[in-house]
């Protein structure tokens, strides 16, 4: 019998193909990521901040546990002056690494 629809493994496919920059009402700007996601059956585009990907990976860290057969690639690093975070090589850069992770 062939596996519900739900518990079928599909290929899915990542691409970070821009960014935005982003006002908040405070008048910070930040750096919004637009991830797009391909399925054989959806498409979708997700758009986030640093922080909510950084968020995500701290929960991953915490959800493995102490899983010693699984290891992530490097998180793209924080950077120490918040104005750095819209600066264009530091998005490009950021963008890159989040594709490797």
């Amino acid at each position: 019998s062939e596996a519900p629809l739900s518990m079928r493994s599909f290929p899915i496919e990542l691409e970070m193909p821009r960014s935005s920059e982003e006002t908040e009402g405070s008048g910070n700007r930040y750096t919004v990521y637009h991830m797009e996601i391909t399925t054989s059956l959806k498409s979708w585009t997700v758009l986030r901040r640093y922080k909510e990907f950084d968020a995500l990976n701290q929960s991953i860290l915490e959800n493995l546990g102490d899983a010693k057969d699984v290891s992530l690639p490097k998180f793209p690093a924080k950077k120490m002056f918040p104005m750095s975070s819209t600066d264009k090589s530091v998005v490009e850069q950021r963008r890159a690494q989040f594709l490797e992770y």
